[in-house]
């Protein structure tokens, strides 16, 4: 069995730069993931983006599928995926006020 590598890069980026995060992610390990190929490994770069209100890119899904995610356990992570971001946030501003606040 050969070894697969993928190197992902998740991000959450504004509206407007999406595209651009996009390709800026997948430039980010061109390099890298040449230098794993010459050693005869199979590599890919997977940038994953999802959306600030929880919006999963086809970028996320592209990823999962490849990961041989099917059936029940692609659509349970496909519904658990945009509840990180948010996840994400509140433990920012609980953390900001509780440094805030002295608590």
């Amino acid at each position: 069995m050969s070894r697969i590598d993928y190197f992902t890069d998740f991000k959450i980026p504004f509206k407007d730069a999406i595209e651009e995060a996009f390709e800026r992610m997948k430039l980010k390990y061109v390099e890298l993931v040449a230098e794993v190929r010459e050693q005869g490994w199979q590599a890919h770069t997977a940038p994953v983006d999802m959306g600030v209100r929880g919006f999963v890119a086809k970028s996320t899904k592209t990823l999962l599928l490849d990961l041989s995610f099917r059936g029940r356990s692609l659509k349970g992570a496909l519904k658990e995926l945009p509840k990180a971001p948010e996840k994400a946030s509140q433990m920012v501003v609980t953390e900001t006020r509780t440094d805030y606040l002295g608590s």
